[in-house]
Formats: C-alpha cells, structure tokens, sequence
C-alpha cells in the first residue's frame, strides 16, 4: 500500500485540467484536490522524498494522528457529497472518485487503526528503512539545516518509541502476531538496536562541508548524543518488549480472523486494494478459477512445445532450467525494460494527461 498515496495523487493532478469557464462543482472537485495535494504534501515523507522535498516532520504512530487524518478526511467527505458528480467532465469525474476512494480510505485508517501492522519487517522495517534513507540523504547547507536534523533525530527516537506504545495498545486489545511473526519482527529491531547501525546517522565531514568547524562539531555532538541516548534506547526497549510482555497470549495461527474486527477489517481490505465490492469468499473463488485457468493454459503450452512430463514436472522445468535465467546485469536490464515499455505504451489508454 506505500505506493498508493503517490499513484493517486499522481492521477488526481494528471486528471484535472483547467478549462476555459469551469463550473462551480468543477471549481469545487479543483479546490478538494489543491487540499488534499497540500494534505499528502504535508504529512508523507514518501511522497516528499519522491519529490525531491525536504523532510520537515516524523509522524509517531498514534491514533490521534489517525483520527485528525480521517477527521479531515470526513470533511473531504462531506463537501464531494454536496458536488454533483453527474454534471463534471470526465476528467473531473476520475478526480472525484480518485479524492472519494483516498478519504474513504484515510477514515477506515481511524476505524481500523488497532488492526494494522506496524512492527513487522514489511511494515515498520520499510517505515524504518524509508526515514534513515530520508535522514542519511539529508544535505546541510546552513546552520538552519543542522538544527532540523536534530528535530528530526529527537522525532526520529519518539518514532521508534512509538511502535512499542502501539504494540502494547494492540496486546491489550487481544491483537497480537504469532510467535513465528515476531521473531521476525524482533530480529529486525535487535539490528536497528546495535549502535553501530546508527552510527550513519552522526554526519561525517564530507556532509558538512558547507558549515563552519564549529557548527560540525556541535552537529556531530548533538547527533552522537541523541543516537545513544534516545534512539538506540528507543530500540532496545521494543525488543525487550518483542522478546518477553509482547509474545503472552500469542496466538498460534495467522490470519486476521482471530482478532477482534479482524474480518472485517479483512473485508475492508479486499475493497480498498482490489476497488472491487466482493467478499473476500468470492474473491478467493475468483483467484482459484483464475489459477484453474492458467494451468490449463499452461498444459497447452506444455504439448505445444513437446515437453514430456506432467504440469508439475512443467512447471519446475520453467523455474530451473538455465536458459530461462540472465547471466548478465545487462540482460538482466534489458528483460525490466520489456515491462517497462510495454507500461509506457499501455499508459495513454488511461491517462488523459501523461507526465
């Protein structure tokens, strides 16, 4: 899901147009969209480091973040349901439904908000993963640089700490990962937990140049000061949690359906990453008459090519055989770029207005 802010903000700017006289519900669906633009601009690193923006903010995880989200998205809400949707240009119209489906989402965010991961390797390790990339990158030209970067180490460190509040709000609510899901998690944190692995967040030289001797080392103090004694801290004590308080009344399956809300957060989630109103029964159904359909396709390509052995004996043949593998990061290069022209062609069928 980390890319979807990005992918429709990107389709809610490329499918607004300016037209010569809009009418008032088209100036309406444009003001909605400048809004939530500045909304996302605001608050999603992603989104900021993707536009080459500077990082002003680390967010904790907390529900009242979550609720102030989906307060504004409600208001969002409520103004699109006043505009009628009927008489908008269809470029308009996209925006609309674009703008409807975000808030829709970022008020399921308040609802839903106990039920999300943040801790596992691909949810926390990413956030985590995505802020030391945005913190390591960060270019100090002037004194005003330096004092942001140690706010954004002090939040960084609040960050952290963040994730064991949250994951001891979710235990006390009966939301707790298997065993097998937080040894992943912890080894993710005993890792982020070791000095050593902060230590890229103390500037060297080479990126304060562009400050005085005096202002690199205060930088490089205060960096150092902050790392041990709030970040590294800040991680040790999730993994003190993950290893003992965390892992009572541990599950021993997967699976949201045990959690309190959990199906219906389950069936929430269906909607929002596939847009499609199906159960989750249904979409299971689909994905195994789906999977039905391509192995009979793929027995037909079997016989087509005279292949001797039965679907299984096929299928491994396809994923062993060295002919079917690169040898060079060249080649290996060039089969991405196949998929990426044929995007690029198939792109204009969808977008109005290509960047």
């Amino acid at each position: 899901m980390r890319w979807l802010p990005l992918l429709f903000v990107a389709l809610l700017l490329s499918a607004t147009p300016v037209p010569a006289a809009p009418s008032g519900d088209a100036n309406a669906v444009d003001a909605l969209a400048d809004r939530y633009w500045q909304h996302w601009l605001e608050r999603d690193n992603f989104l900021r480091a993707q536009l080459g923006l500077p990082i002003e903010t680390i967010r904790p995880i907390a529900f009242a973040n979550a609720d102030a989200d989906a307060g504004f998205a409600q208001n969002v809400l409520d103004a699109l349901h006043a505009i009628d949707a009927a008489k908008l240009d269809h470029d308009r119209w996209l925006t609309y439904r674009t703008l409807t489906y975000m808030a829709t989402n970022e008020v399921a965010g308040r609802t839903y908000f106990w039920l999300q991961q943040q801790a596992t390797p691909y949810a926390g390790g990413a956030q985590i993963a995505s802020i030391v990339q945005a913190l390591t990158e960060l270019r100090f030209t002037s004194p005003a640089d330096a004092q942001r970067y140690e706010s954004l180490l002090h939040q960084y460190a609040a960050f952290v700490s963040s994730m064991r509040d949250f994951l001891a709000g979710q235990h006390q609510r009966g939301i707790v990962l298997p065993n097998v899901e937080t040894d992943a998690a912890q080894t993710v944190f005993e890792g982020y937990a070791q000095p050593a692995q902060s230590a890229t967040l103390i500037p060297d030289a080479v990126r304060l140049s562009a400050l005085s001797p005096a202002q690199r080392a205060a930088l490089r103090a205060s960096s150092q000061s902050i790392v041990t004694g709030e970040i590294v801290p800040a991680f040790q004590s999730v993994v003190a949690y993950l290893q003992g308080p965390y892992r009572v009344g541990a599950p021993a399956g997967v699976g949201l359906s045990q959690y309190p809300g959990g199906p219906e957060y389950y069936r929430y989630l269906v909607v929002a990453n596939t847009t499609l109103t199906v159960t989750p029964e249904q979409l299971h159904a689909e994905g195994v008459h789906a999977v039905a359909q391509l192995n009979r396709e793929l027995g037909g390509i079997a016989r087509e090519v005279g292949f001797r052995g039965d679907l299984k004996a096929f299928k491994h043949f396809l994923a062993h055989d060295p002919q079917f593998y690169v040898k060079t990061t060249e080649q290996f290069g060039e089969r991405l770029e196949v998929y990426v022209h044929r995007a690029a062609d198939a792109a204009p069928k969808y977008f109005a207005h290509m960047p």
